[in-house]
């Protein structure tokens, strides 16, 4: 193929890894003042199959795209919508509920009904790594067929503790089109802690508590932490839902008024302190209970005191 431009023809490419390429559009009638919308996709694909197959899914794409209201919006395969869950917890339990709006939408690039199950996830801290608890699927010829349910009972968890739980929904796919099924995101996480807090009035109003309390040393190590030289056995307890955007401290003081540790919040956007049990002396903190006071420069901050128990 050879190039032309300004009517004078072009000399050939240097190289055979010159990807020029000539496109060529019309004829069209056009009126003076109006315009014409030109659509074209560039496709690639293993051997021709593939490229038509590419491109039948670039047309489908085209074919969808076109709404009255919206104009083009080029709406590929996606999965279904998040379902809507509630946590309830209890005593070393959590019960997972959700809905099943999932089931009843369309596919908005292919129209098609191709919803096909659920997957609980579960993670213990913030840091930690999401954990498969359930699967549930449409009793057809794909994946476990276990039937569709909705509601779990989780019984593997420790009073205390912060969990975070999401359910996502996920589609068939279309194998013969080479299309893999979409799961639904994880953004959607929210956390819940088991069991009773052993804290004060002043706790519930403010949001600011300890986790685990109490804190047991037979509870589930690691917490989301990595082990540390210094914290190799990851014992660790949280003070959540500190002022943010501003400094804090964390002063912890024995029944008899003795201060055990001073902690400072690195981080100013944090919300979060932990502590590994070792006082200010080195030694690993005794059982027992234990007062600590929050203090911070946020505006209209007062100072807070609460108290947490540690069982060994």
């Amino acid at each position: 193929m050879r190039l032309m431009s300004d009517g004078q023809w072009l000399a050939p490419p240097p190289s055979i890894h010159d990807y020029r390429f000539l496109q060529k559009l019309g004829p069209f009638d056009i009126a003076g003042h109006d315009s014409v919308r030109i659509v074209f996709a560039f496709g690639i694909g293993e051997g021709l199959a593939g490229l038509r197959a590419n491109m039948e899914w670039a047309n489908l794409l085209f074919q969808h795209s076109i709404d009255p209201a919206f104009g083009y919006r080029w709406l590929g395969p996606s999965a279904p919508q998040s379902p809507i869950f509630h946590l309830d917890p209890g005593d070393r339990q959590v019960r997972i509920t959700w809905d099943s709006a999932a089931e009843n939408a369309a596919d908005p690039a292919t129209g098609e009904y191709d919803f096909e199950g659920y997957r609980l996830w579960r993670k213990t801290g913030a840091n930690g790594s999401w954990t498969l608890m359930l699967e549930s699927d449409l009793i057809d010829d794909i994946g476990l067929n276990t039937g569709l349910i909705h509601e779990f009972l989780d019984t593997d968890v420790a009073n205390g503790f912060q969990y975070y739980y999401v359910v996502t929904a996920y589609d068939r796919g279309n194998p013969a089109a080479g299309i893999e099924s979409f799961e639904s995101g994880r953004s959607g996480a929210t956390n819940v802690e088991p069991g009773l807090k052993v804290g004060t009035q002043g706790e519930a109003q403010s949001g600011i508590h300890v986790v685990p309390n109490p804190f047991v040393l037979a509870s589930p190590e690691g917490f989301g932490f990595a082990p540390t030289n210094e914290n190799p056995a990851l014992e660790r307890i949280l003070f959540v839902n500190l002022p943010a955007n501003a400094s804090a401290t964390v002063t912890i003081f024995s029944l008899t008024g003795d201060e055990i540790i001073k902690l400072r919040k690195a981080d100013p956007a944090s919300r979060t302190v932990d502590w590994d049990l070792i006082t200010k002396s080195r030694q690993k903190v005794v059982a027992g209970v234990y007062m600590y006071v929050v203090e911070s420069d946020a505006p209209g901050f007062k100072d807070f005191i609460g108290k947490f128990m540690v069982v060994r």
